[in-house]
């Protein structure tokens, strides 16, 4: 069977259910403890993966869930958020299902707005290396920065926009994770502090 990254590099602008079908046919080339039961193999979503059968279990067990929550979120924003060019800032980003659930939610209610540049932030190698290339088949107009790092090893400059534009941080799949350090958070936050920050 196709990797995971194999799979990706062939698609144009990936949609939160291509990345949840080709998880879901991953996992289902896995033993049956795991093609039946794949929530029992995610750590409920807190652990930093280290192997690419963790971030497909994830997927095939909360992608349904997490693609609703975030167009929620994004249908809760003003309007002003999506005016013109815009930053992103995907917080514990996984495998990026934020920026591609953005990325999808823009192009249909918001087709004038673009953009410029997203900085993503994670801990797991794999689940990183995934969000990277999801968001590239988006194609080469978006700069993208990867941080591979916990939040507070992140350092002020990796976080800073060259070109400020107003930013949507998405946080929704962390804020309620208990060793999540909210200070390193709100000291990142600071940085880009001459630009409106909305929050999903």
């Amino acid at each position: 069977m196709p990797t995971y990254h194999e799979i990706v590099t062939q698609k144009t602008n990936i949609t939160i259910a291509d990345i949840t079908s080709v998880c879901v046919s991953q996992v289902q080339s896995a033993p049956s403890e795991i093609r039946n039961f794949p929530y029992m193999h995610t750590g409920r979503g807190v652990d930093i993966y280290d192997e690419d059968l963790q971030c497909n279990c994830y997927v095939a067990a909360y992608g349904k869930m997490h693609e609703k929550k975030l167009d929620i979120a994004f249908r809760n924003l003003p309007i002003v958020a999506f005016a013109s060019e815009i930053n992103v800032v995907d917080w514990g980003c996984g495998q990026g299902l934020g920026t591609i659930s953005l990325l999808e939610y823009i192009q249909s209610k918001y087709p004038n707005c673009t953009i410029h540049e997203v900085v993503l932030i994670e801990p797991s190698t794999v689940a990183i290396s995934r969000a990277e290339a999801n968001i590239k088949t988006w194609g080469k107009n978006i700069k993208l920065k990867v941080i591979n790092k916990k939040f507070e090893d992140v350092e002020k400059i990796e976080i800073k926009f060259n070109t400020p534009h107003d930013t949507i941080d998405i946080f929704s799949n962390i804020l309620d994770v208990e060793h999540v350090d909210l200070r390193a958070i709100s000291r990142l936050l600071a940085v880009n502090n001459n630009v409106a920050h909305h929050i999903a």
